[in-house]
């Protein structure tokens, strides 16, 4: 009895998977480390990593844009257009919704693909009930986690959208 005892403890504390609880959280900081010094592709391993390992991780939607915001980096469209739309279709209230829709857009418009740039602008100019009633503008802002700066502003008869200070995408309406 003691031996089956002592088995299934044994079984319980070796068997389990190698990954601890945290993991996720420490490669996510490794991540940040990563991308505030300049190591763009160190920084995508890691959150790459909690894609793959961790898939139902509080980290998933920053990891997502990432890995988006990485290929669009290095050129590569199709990753970039993949990940930006599963960022905006699985974080439909994500921090960072309106700057993958602007991806999105400017992909549509580098494969000169109108239906979607339409549809993309329309997006993003719906994006929120804006109320101009008392101000001239609407800002919103985000950091991402290879630590680019974004902006949106939301004029009376545009939106502008910022990357690192550099306008990004214009919509006029």
């Amino acid at each position: 009895m003691k031996f089956r005892i002592v088995l299934f403890a044994a079984i319980l504390l070796f068997g389990t998977p190698a990954a601890h609880a945290g993991e996720d959280g420490k490669l996510y900081k490794k991540g940040l480390y990563f991308a505030r010094s300049g190591q763009a592709e160190f920084a995508f391993m890691q959150y790459r990593t909690i894609l793959l390992k961790y898939p139902d991780s509080r980290y998933r939607e920053d990891a997502t844009f990432a890995m988006g915001e990485y290929f669009f980096a290095v050129n590569d469209r199709v990753a970039a257009k993949e990940k930006f739309t599963e960022y905006v279709r699985d974080f439909p209230e994500g921090k960072g919704k309106i700057f993958a829709l602007a991806y999105l857009l400017k992909i549509a418009g580098l494969e000169e693909d109108k239906d979607s740039s339409q549809k993309l602008r329309n997006d993003i100019i719906t994006f929120r009930q804006i109320s101009l009633v008392f101000r001239n503008y609407k800002e919103y802002t985000y950091r991402s986690p290879l630590n680019k700066n974004y902006r949106a502003l939301f004029l009376i008869d545009k939106i502008e959208i910022s990357l690192q200070g550099a306008e990004f995408v214009e919509i006029s309406y």
